[in-house]
């Protein structure tokens, strides 16, 4: 009998070390740190809600509970330290209140966001949780050629956006027209005017280079559109 007593205290005992061992927290900290620019103007976004939730895997399944609740300050950041908890069934994810922005896919576009994944919060080391959002606007692009001399004509243009050259809205790029051109952009986005396409807000230069018999001339346009703004960009030659 006193045999078995010392088996079950010993049994017990090992229960316990076991749970609390999987329930200990870190002796290292771990720091989190939210980052939210616009890259078209290098802004902060202020105000943001961000929060940190821990996610934990079980007998029922995978559950999780907010650690962290906050807004970006003024320079767009949010910070948290913390010791974690031990064991690859806690892991740490980051979360942004999208809803601030707009509407996703008309309003902004979200060109870096970290992962969301057991592995996106590496435990007792410093995380910047960076985020990159900026907003569309339009353009139109006009091209005439207002002294046309024939059907030799050439004008090679090079087209990009500068302030973001990353994402759909973005773009970089040489094209030719030929002969007497009188064009403009067409077509409808957002139920706006005709003529303007989806773009970044920000800088965006059109470099061109204009080919006739009577000689070459060159030129440059560019324009800064702000969000949910309208540019143009123009070659008169």
């Amino acid at each position: 009998m006193v045999y078995k007593k010392i088996n079950y205290v010993l049994i017990l005992l090992a229960l316990s070390t076991l749970l609390l061992g999987g329930c200990r927290k870190s002796k290292e900290y771990t720091e989190i740190e939210f980052v939210v620019i616009n890259p078209a103007n290098n802004e902060p976004f202020v105000g943001i809600p961000v929060k940190i939730r821990k996610k934990k895997s079980g007998m029922g399944g995978i559950t999780g509970e907010t650690v962290f609740e906050a807004v970006t300050d003024a320079n767009g950041r949010a910070y948290y330290k913390f010791r974690a908890k031990k064991g690859s069934k806690f892991w740490y994810t980051p979360n942004i209140d999208y809803d601030s922005f707009g509407v996703q896919g008309k309003d902004y576009s979200i060109l870096v966001r970290p992962e969301v994944s057991s592995y996106t919060v590496k435990k007792d080391e410093y995380n910047e949780m960076r985020y990159e959002i900026t907003f569309y606007a339009y353009l139109k692009s006009i091209y005439k050629n207002i002294n046309c001399e024939g059907p030799t004509d050439t004008l090679v243009y090079h087209k990009q956006s500068l302030s973001v050259k990353q994402g759909g809205g973005a773009y970089n790029y040489t094209a030719t027209r030929t002969g007497c051109v009188d064009y403009e952009t067409s077509g409808s986005v957002d139920n706006n005017p005709t003529g303007y396409s989806h773009v970044y807000m920000g800088w965006h230069k059109i470099e061109w280079e204009a080919r006739k018999p009577s000689g070459i001339t060159y030129g440059t346009d560019s324009v800064y559109i702000d969000k949910g703004g309208f540019g143009t960009l123009q070659v008169l030659y």
